[in-house]
């Protein structure tokens, strides 16, 4: 709209109706409830401990996550989604940089919701507001090197969800927040990976197409390392990867040798600036 001085060519869906309702009366595990908790100064890590976070943008080439996907693919005809492919590799890179230091991490997925509950396909496209689930995985670090991961995604899991935040919501009225229990980073390692995949990102505003679009997140004082995948907007098939909080020892396993897979991303790669080269 800022660029074209037009509307929009269909308007945005905001009836809450159109997606779960909460049940009567509200249902769901003790399994589920265990997976959140409050968000307080007794669960928050200190201040410097959060300074000691680091953040970085990776980006990692189509070519590399066609091979990804490949090697991850299980035969048969059927092929592993790309963001699942990379993620099977950020966890080996998470089991790398654990070590022999605990015999256990953690993965959680924060993923879009709306093909779940869609009554058809692209009914929902135009809705204003989070359709996100997330779950969780706790896995030997041996077990994670060669972990495959499958769809975590299902209806009863959303429902379930919506009648939890029903349950619960009153802890927002009275200033309280709640977070999920892996969110913390407590125990074992634990690393969050948010898919905003499906979100087609127009940056153009009229000064032409950018370079790069990415959501920015507040650290929050939070325990777990968090990434966040998004489309590259020059649509050549390369996706960033945002490090909202990365510890220094995944960092160093990350961006360890010329072969990794996650590049930093710099200004040469953005094309801003073009490589030096020898003035001898």
């Amino acid at each position: 709209m800022a660029r074209t001085g037009g509307g929009l060519s269909r308007g945005p869906l905001l009836d809450r109706s159109s997606l779960l309702v909460p049940r009567s009366p509200p249902r769901y595990s003790s399994l589920l409830d265990a997976e959140f908790d409050r968000f307080t100064p007794e669960t928050m890590i200190n201040p410097l401990l959060a300074a000691a976070m680091e953040r970085r943008v990776y980006r990692i080439d189509e070519a590399d996550l066609a091979g990804l996907q490949k090697a991850a693919s299980p035969g048969g005809g059927r092929r592993t989604s790309r963001f699942v492919a990379l993620c099977a590799h950020v966890w080996k890179l998470l089991a790398r940089a654990v070590g022999d230091s605990e015999p256990n991490c953690r993965m959680a997925w924060i993923l879009e919701g709306r093909r779940c509950i869609e009554p058809s396909e692209g009914a929902l496209d135009m809705y204003m507001g989070n359709v996100v689930t997330y779950t969780s995985r706790e896995a030997s670090v041996a077990a994670a090197a060669g972990a495959a991961m499958a769809s975590v995604m299902s209806r009863d899991r959303l429902q379930e969800l919506v009648d939890w935040v029903e349950v619960n919501k009153t802890a927002y009225k009275d200033g309280g927040k709640w977070t999920e229990a892996v969110n913390l980073g407590l125990g074992s390692p634990a690393l969050v990976i948010s898919g905003m995949l499906p979100f087609a990102i127009d940056g153009d505003l009229g000064f032409r197409k950018p370079r790069m679009v990415s959501p920015w997140l507040r650290h929050g004082r939070l325990g777990s390392a968090s990434m966040m995948a998004v489309p590259c907007p020059s649509g050549d098939g390369s996706w960033f990867m945002g490090g909202t909080r990365l510890w220094p020892r995944l960092v160093e396993v990350i961006e360890a040798g010329p072969e990794s897979l996650l590049k930093p991303l710099t200004a040469v790669s953005l094309g801003f600036e073009a490589p030096h080269g020898s003035r001898l």
